[in-house]
């Protein structure tokens, strides 16, 4: 599976970005610091999945951003979490609360129902 990183924190992004080499079924093709760099990047390789880092931003960023990134890549898995409270919000699929690297790896290897429909959660699980 091809995976972009979209962070702000470089030192995560990479740190992230090792773990995930380990997993033979993944391969990170792209590492970006912000949505509008990412959006390109995304475009031209159209990854299967992106882990978006908003741990910087507001919870009401949330979903334009989700929306541009799968405007952008349709068939893409949008998995964006959060380095304060570490949950992990699967767009298309679920929700986990994170204690490892293993929860990510569940989120990436999920897969959703193709007919079901976006769904941001918001923080109180509503």
């Amino acid at each position: 599976m091809k995976c972009v990183i979209v962070s702000s924190y470089p030192m995560f992004s990479q740190g992230l970005e090792k773990l995930l080499d380990e997993q033979t079924e993944i391969e990170i093709v792209g590492r970006e610091r912000d949505v509008e760099q990412a959006l390109e990047t995304i475009e031209q390789l159209q990854p299967d999945i992106i882990l978006l880092d908003m741990s910087s931003k507001p919870p009401a960023y949330a979903h334009s951003t989700i929306m541009q990134l799968l405007a952008a890549t349709p068939d893409s898995k949008v998995i964006a979490f959060s380095l304060q409270n570490n949950l992990i919000h699967v767009y298309q699929a679920s929700r986990w609360l994170a204690s490892g690297v293993h929860d990510l790896l569940q989120a990436i290897g999920s897969s959703a129902p193709e007919e079901q429909a976006l769904h941001v959660v918001n923080d109180n699980g509503a």
